[in-house]
C-alpha cells in the first residue's frame, strides 16, 4: 500500500494543473504504480504523474524544452536554482538577509521541502506573501525558513524597500515608506523550531 504522501498526490497534482492553466481531465484517471510487491512513498511521483496527466489529455505532446527536475539535495547547489523560473538573475541580485514579498499561494506547486531550502540557502531571511501553499508553508517550518501571511504588506511593499520584521509581534515595518503593517505571529514553540533552524534541529537541542 501506498503511504499518505502517495495517497495524496492526486490532490497535488489536480492544483499544479490548474495552477498551470491547463484543464483537468473530465474522465476517470487511472494510475498504475506497480511493480505492487514494492511500497510506494513521499512525494516523488508527483512530477511524473502530472506529465503523464497532460500528456495523455493532448495538453502535451512532450516537457516543454525549458521543464527542470532537480534531484540535488544540498543547499548551496539547491539554492543556484532559487527563482530562476521566473527571473534568472535572482541568485545574481539577492544578498544575505534579503526578503521576499509575495502575492497569493506562494510556494504552489512544490510538495518537497528543496524549494524553501532553496531560498533559505540563497540567503533570504524571510517571506512575506498575501497566502502560502499549505505544503510549503509547513515545509518552510520544518526547514527554518521564517515566512508571515500578511495581506496588506504584500500589496503595499515594493522591490528595493527596506523591510524590518519583528517575529515576536508580527510587526512589519517598510522603512523606505513609514508604514507599518501587523501578520500573525507564529505560537512560541514555531518560533523556537524556526529559530533553531528547523524541526529536525530544534528536536536535537
Amino acid at each position: 500500500m501506498p503511504d499518505s504522501a502517495v495517497r495524496e498526490s492526486g490532490d497535488r497534482v489536480r492544483s499544479a494543473v490548474k495552477n498551470l492553466g491547463y484543464k483537468w481531465p473530465d474522465r476517470h484517471i487511472t494510475v498504475n504504480l506497480a511493480p505492487a510487491d514494492i511500497r510506494k512513498s513521499g512525494p516523488v511521483y508527483d512530477l511524473p504523474l502530472l506529465l503523464a496527466v497532460l500528456a495523455s489529455s493532448g495538453q502535451m505532446e512532450e516537457p516543454p524544452a525549458d521543464a527542470a527536475f532537480l534531484g540535488a539535495s544540498d543547499p548551496a547547489e539547491l539554492a543556484t536554482h532559487c527563482m530562476e523560473d521566473i527571473d534568472k538573475e535572482f541568485i545574481k541580485k539577492v544578498q544575505k538577509g534579503d526578503i521576499i514579498v509575495a502575492e497569493k499561494n506562494f510556494g504552489c506547486g512544490s510538495s518537497r521541502e528543496h524549494a524553501p531550502i532553496a531560498i533559505k540557502a540563497a540567503g533570504v531571511s524571510c517571506v512575506i506573501a498575501e497566502t502560502f501553499a499549505r505544503i510549503f508553508y509547513r515545509n518552510a517550518i520544518n526547514i527554518g525558513l521564517p515566512i508571515l501571511e500578511c495581506p496588506a504588506a504584500s500589496a503595499a511593499i515594493q522591490a528595493g524597500d527596506k523591510v524590518k520584521v519583528d517575529f515576536d509581534t508580527g510587526i512589519i515595518t517598510d522603512e523606505t515608506t513609514g508604514e507599518t503593517f501587523k501578520a500573525q505571529p507564529f505560537p512560541p514553540f514555531i518560533q523556537n523550531i524556526i529559530k533553531a533552524g528547523g524541526l529536525m534541529k530544534s528536536i536535537e537541542k
